[in-house]
């Protein structure tokens, strides 16, 4: 079963910045707003991989509920992912979060794979 990610509502937990010995940058996100089957929920956890990436923003400060969020593959630009998603080709994402911070990711590529105890949760708001 496919999911749709949405960035909008989603709650980031931690963005960790690659690491000298060529480590991928990371975000995991707590809850990961998700449209499945036309319905809107939520899947936790979900963390998103970003290989030879370059962070342009205040990481520690990028935390929280994102307003807003972008993704550019190529010459195209979404506001959403299907899940999975593997992106083999550059990436470049920015995300705004509700405290006002701006966080830019530029990647060579990426990919998010939800593991098997991610769950859904379906969301009851009105």
């Amino acid at each position: 079963m496919s999911d749709i990610l949405f960035w909008h509502n989603s709650e980031v937990l931690q963005v960790t910045p690659p690491g000298a010995a060529g480590q991928a940058a990371r975000i995991t996100l707590t809850a990961a707003a998700v449209e499945r089957a036309g319905l809107s929920g939520f899947l936790k956890p979900l963390e998103l991989v970003f290989v030879q990436a370059q962070l342009t923003g205040p990481v520690s400060d990028c935390i929280g509920s994102i307003s807003e969020g972008t993704c550019r593959l190529g010459s195209g630009v979404s506001r959403q992912l299907p899940l999975p998603w593997v992106s083999e080709g550059p990436v470049q994402l920015s995300l705004q979060f509700r405290n006002g911070s701006t966080l830019l990711i530029e990647a060579a590529s990426a990919h998010c794979v939800p593991t098997a105890d991610a769950r859904f949760i379906e969301s009851y708001a009105c």
